[in-house]
């Protein structure tokens, strides 16, 4: 499936948000990924295709993925920083089953660790547009202030919304430190009968998915979404 590239906004120092125009319709599900294959010149040992989650909403004209950049990138993500609008690159349909459940009765404990948050974006918008309740605890880990990305989205009154940051600034008046099961079972309550949807880099999803495991979270109750490294 082709696509054109529409235009890039920057959401912080090295956080970007990329828009796509399909150019036939795709219909996706709100926390589901594409693969983005981006022929270039020049190709490192990471090849020229990327597993990204869309941020953006299927009710949106434009597919959104926001990814992170380093200082020593791929070819790949050189190539990405290189678009102009209306240049076309291929992507997948949608995949993955990182998604709401069907009943809404349903309490969600949604747990961003970074650029894992993008997921959440995507069925929080999707929420929103639909007009569709659900109970929602959404706890979001990143390394500094500036890179809790989409944070206005999160601060309303149907969200129980609580940032953490593991290198605050002098200016930051929230919660610090180091997110990990224990923590957010302390700051979620009783895990009974919730929804656990945890994303974010693998070992950590890993690792808190094993220890809410240990805390007596069913390991039904849980529906992780791992990323690779965002960086390069």
């Amino acid at each position: 499936m082709r696509a054109s590239f529409d235009h890039a906004e920057q959401l912080a120092p090295q956080i970007w948000t990329y828009y796509f125009r399909p150019l036939q319709p795709m219909p996706y599900v709100a926390g589901q990924f594409i693969e983005l294959h981006l022929p270039h010149s020049a190709v490192d040992k990471r090849g020229i295709m990327r597993h990204f989650t869309l941020s953006s909403s299927p009710h949106q004209e434009l597919l959104a993925v926001t990814t992170k950049f380093a200082a020593a990138s791929s070819s790949f993500k050189r190539s990405m920083q290189a678009l102009k609008p209306g240049e076309v690159v291929i992507i997948t349909a949608a995949m993955g089953d990182f998604v709401l459940p069907k009943d809404a009765r349903i309490p969600l404990v949604m747990v961003g660790v970074g650029m894992g948050v993008t997921p959440l974006v995507s069925m929080i918008r999707w929420l929103s547009h639909a007009g569709e309740p659900r109970q929602i605890q959404l706890l979001y880990a990143a390394h500094t202030p500036d890179e809790l990305i989409f944070r206005p989205m999160f601060e309303r009154p149907q969200i129980s919304f609580t940032p953490i940051v593991s290198a605050p600034d002098k200016t930051w008046q929230g919660k610090t430190g180091r997110l990990d099961a224990g923590r957010i079972l302390a700051l979620t309550g009783d895990p009974a009968g919730k929804l656990f949807y945890i994303a974010g880099l693998e070992h950590a999803v890993e690792v808190i998915a094993h220890e809410l495991k240990q805390l007596g979270v069913d390991d039904n109750a849980l529906v992780v979404d791992y990323f690779h490294g965002y960086d390069n």
